[in-house]
């Protein structure tokens, strides 16, 4: 499911997000 595809990398990025912070 492409949604669901973008959802997953959406997690991903907030992730690295927070580990920068």
């Amino acid at each position: 499911n492409f949604t669901l595809n973008i959802k997953s990398e959406i997690e991903k990025i907030r992730e690295q997000i927070q580990n920068i912070e």
